[in-house]
């Protein structure tokens, strides 16, 4: 996905469309300017939620998207939505699209947070499975062994 793509399904769902319900060529020039931007800063604040390293900005806003998908498709457009209303002084539009971008937002990250948790626990039992076979077996090896030298001397 694209800025673009995100830019013009936040123009749908702020409803700056044509008649024909696409995004009005008038109001798109102007927000694609200054969408650049507010794609960028949507971009490291979730870049920084996750990462250490500096963030790369895109350049252009037909450049593809390094975030994940469900974040591109499904979390930006409603913060650039939020953000470009309130460029234009769209105050309901603004408030009802932070509320959304929001709990998106909030959404996505407890969802990534329980996987991650999901995935501790699978490593924890499966480590502590392995240490019980491995234990197990270095038991065994050494009553083995144990056994061995016992016959040795007898």
């Amino acid at each position: 996905m694209t800025g673009l793509d995100v830019l013009q399904k936040a123009l749908l769902l702020l409803g700056y469309t044509d008649p024909s319900g696409h995004a009005d060529s008038r109001v798109s020039g102007a927000v694609t300017a200054r969408g650049l931007g507010i794609l960028n800063q949507l971009l490291a604040d979730e870049w920084y939620a996750k990462n250490d390293t500096p963030f790369t900005p895109l350049l252009s806003v037909g450049e593809v998207l390094s975030c994940d998908s469900r974040v591109a498709a499904d979390v930006l457009p409603y913060g650039v939505a939020m953000l470009l209303a309130q460029g234009e002084g769209d105050g309901d539009n603004q408030n009802t699209f932070a509320a959304i971008y929001n709990q998106k937002r909030a959404a996505y990250t407890h969802t990534e947070a329980a996987q991650k948790t999901d995935l501790a626990e699978s490593l924890r039992k499966a480590i502590s499975e392995r240490s019980k076979i491995y234990n197990e077996t270095l038991r065994k090896h050494y009553d083995d062994l144990i056994a061995y030298y016992e016959a040795q001397l007898y």
